[in-house]
């Protein structure tokens, strides 16, 4: 199973927000204030861990998208630095209704 952080609603009608970290982070760099932030006001937050996903962009793409498959209803996408880089390469390939590119 992958390493996830996530916190909110599981049954919000609000899309989920999928954040996806960058190079030297975890999944740790969203929980410090943005995962509460946003699962209190109702939405459910998930932060992605890359580590020990693989070695190239198209191993975290697919990564990305196996979560987001997973999930009820397609995420919004949040990605810094090179986390913006593999959001923009999953769109190449894969629909997402929205996406925030942070430092990218």
């Amino acid at each position: 199973m992958f390493e996830l952080i996530d916190k909110g609603d599981t049954r919000s009608p609000r899309p989920p927000l999928l954040f996806v970290h960058g190079a030297r982070h975890t999944a740790m760099c969203w929980d410090e204030h943005l995962l509460d932030f946003f699962a209190d006001r109702g939405y459910r937050a998930i932060a992605l861990d890359l580590h020990r996903a693989g070695h190239s962009i198209d191993d975290y793409v697919d990564r990305v998208h196996t979560v987001a498959a997973q999930l009820p209803s397609a995420p919004i996408l949040v990605g810094h630095a090179t986390g913006g880089f593999i959001v923009q390469q999953y769109l190449h390939r894969y629909r997402a209704p929205a996406a925030v590119l942070l430092a990218s």
